[in-house]
């Protein structure tokens, strides 16, 4: 008598197991529909995620091929035009402005 009084109360083994039984019977698919649902839901999920991916990798590969080519043409200038360092070096260092009002 005691042990059935002790399975009745909220929160007992009785309804903690019910409540088991019910998330695990909710996770089964019975019907082939259900099956065949769930498996085309687990296809897309990966074919999102592996375009994804390939979308990712795609991008980073075009941005370091675009810093190649950017290195590759300022190089290319700067051998074939002497002049063009000296050009990119100010031949007066920057001084401050008294009328500049963040110095």
């Amino acid at each position: 008598m005691e042990s059935h009084a002790l399975d009745t109360k909220p929160g007992g083994p009785r309804e903690r197991r019910s409540a088991r039984d019910g998330l695990c019977s909710r996770l089964r698919v019975r019907s082939v529909a259900g099956q065949v649902f769930l498996w085309l839901l687990v296809v897309v999920v990966l074919l999102v995620a592996a375009a994804l991916t390939a979308l990712i990798l795609q991008a980073r590969n075009y941005a370091t091929s675009d810093a190649e080519h950017r290195t590759h043409a300022a190089a290319i200038i700067l051998a074939h035009y002497p002049g063009a360092a000296a050009a990119l070096d100010p031949p007066i260092p920057l001084r401050r402005c008294s009328h500049w009002p963040w110095t």
